[in-house]
């Protein structure tokens, strides 16, 4: 199975040894040059004695040598020197073993296509009680560069005056920064860059993703927005083997960059500029993977609000809303097939019914990582809003998404394997010498099928990979000769 993660990684003479992971990450931490700021202190747990909280921190160039796409490139790269680090206080175990082992399959290959940032490294950083070298810098770091008001609020938000002295087991891990923002703000900075146009139902945005181009509709706020990028990130994820079980509009990020576009627009659309899209996906503590260990389904409470919403007591009575209509023959399903529950998801995706798939896969859980409800229970029996996202949903939603997504997939899939033809190039010519950081694929040797490609540079240090637009005739034009002109002169990557 071919995994997908981030692209700002330690280069391969750093993980020779463990320890040179910890010291560099230490000797950051203890830098005179670094500096470190608060961006999320997530309040959004139930239990109260458990916290999470989320740091961004900048370091000096001196480090550059550890990193692979910041400095060891054949290409000028320009990413920043910019970490983040995820703090977790009180955490289960299983939890954290989950978002560890995970976040490192999915997050520490180099590609071209990341589904989340890239993971770096990780620490229990109180063992026994007492702080570890890392903690330690890490505290001192924050009291010391954070704002005496950040660092106090920091303070109150885990209620201990001296962090140091937490009892509760604390983890760090290390990732990549990627520079990206909230459905909500994606919504409200697209509204603002379309002030003073006229709303309607009919109103619709369009947006590019691996260079495919989509459209979504602006009613009912960000919905279907939010809605279609949970499903597409879901289904990412699915087809790779994962689920999430605890997906929401605070766990899926939006990367954007937005180009100029004077061709003439459609009447009822509303951005004019080419807004490329690049999704994220955050948080795999309740993650598993797709298989009988760690997908098992759940039922609704038998007096819950859930039973009562499907009308599931009384199958001859139809529910009242359109999207718990649609949902009660998924939910019906789900149970025929609680059994070979695996075997049934996967059919789901072999036919390319995401929808259905990742809608049966939220009603599951992972057993691994804690007895939590499912995201389905979570959402009809607990009515936990941050899981509505994924239930907006009906029967011609259905077809618009399955069909996108489709789409995209197949986009995916077309350039993994251009991807795996210019690695094995890479691997086997004499021609060119081997390099470091093969996720800047070497332009030139790019077989002809692909020859039509640059590189869009996405803040964090990522790559993606896009198509311009050539028309046919032009292209088989120039087959025959691309083959003995390939290697005159080709465009460095572009920083968006």
């Amino acid at each position: 199975m071919t995994i997908e993660g981030g692209a700002v990684l330690f280069t391969d003479e750093v993980l020779k040894d463990e320890n040179n992971i910890r010291k560099i990450i230490y000797k950051i931490l203890k830098d005179q040059g670094t500096s470190i700021r608060i961006i999320a202190l997530n309040d959004t747990r139930t239990r109260g004695k458990d916290f999470s909280c989320i740091f961004k921190i900048k370091f000096n160039k001196k480090f550059d040598i550890n990193f692979k796409n910041i400095s060891n490139s054949i290409y000028t790269i320009k990413a920043p020197r910019v970490l983040i680090i995820k703090l977790l206080i009180g955490y289960p175990y299983s939890e954290v073993e989950n978002e560890m082992n995970i976040h490192k399959i999915l997050g520490s290959q180099t590609t071209m296509m990341p589904i989340c940032p890239s993971f770096l490294f990780h620490q229990e950083i109180n063992n026994d009680e007492m702080m570890t070298t890392i903690g330690a810098a890490f505290y001192d770091l924050l009291k010391l560069k954070a704002s005496n008001e950040d660092y106090t609020e920091f303070c109150d938000f885990i209620k201990n005056k001296d962090p140091k002295t937490s009892k509760q087991v604390q983890n760090i891990f290390v990732m990549e920064f990627i520079e990206c923002t909230s459905y909500i703000e994606f919504y409200e900075n697209t509204l603002t860059n379309n002030a003073g146009k006229k709303l309607s139902k009919k109103s619709f945005y369009k947006y590019t993703i691996l260079d495919e181009s989509i459209e979504l509709s602006c009613a009912n706020k960000s919905e279907e927005l939010q809605n279609f990028f949970t499903y597409y990130m879901a289904s990412l994820l699915a087809i790779k083997g994962f689920h999430h079980s605890d997906i929401h509009s605070d766990n899926i990020m939006i990367c954007s960059n937005i180009e100029e576009k004077k061709s003439e627009q459609q009447e009822d659309q509303l951005n004019t500029e080419r807004t490329t899209i690049f999704p994220f996906v955050i948080d795999f503590g309740r993650a598993g993977m797709i298989n009988r260990e760690e997908l098992v389904f759940r039922e609704l409470h038998l007096k819950g609000n859930g039973r009562k919403k499907l009308k599931l007591d009384d199958l001859s009575v139809e529910p009242y809303f359109d999207r718990e209509q649609y949902l009660r023959p998924i939910y019906l399903n789900a149970v025929k097939n609680k059994t070979t529950i695996v075997e049934y998801v996967n059919r789901l995706l072999k036919e390319e019914n995401y929808v259905d798939a990742v809608l049966t896969i939220s009603m599951c859980i992972n057993p691994k990582s804690g007895m939590y409800p499912s995201i389905f229970q979570g959402f009809y029996d607990f009515k936990h809003e941050p899981y509505a996202d994924l239930y907006f949903i009906t029967a011609a939603r259905k077809i618009k998404y399955n069909s996108i997504i489709s789409q995209l997939i197949q986009k995916r899939n077309l350039l993994e394997k251009g991807q795996q033809i210019m690695r094995d190039s890479i691997t086997l010519s004499p021609e060119y010498p081997p390099y470091s950081g093969l996720d800047k694929i070497d332009p030139r040797i790019v077989s002809n099928e692909f020859d039509s490609k640059e590189f869009v540079d996405v803040d964090g240090g990522k790559l993606i990979l896009k198509r311009k637009k050539k028309s046919i005739k032009k292209k088989s034009k120039k087959s025959k000769k691309s083959k003995t002109k390939k290697s005159k002169k080709f465009k460095k990557s572009k920083r968006n």
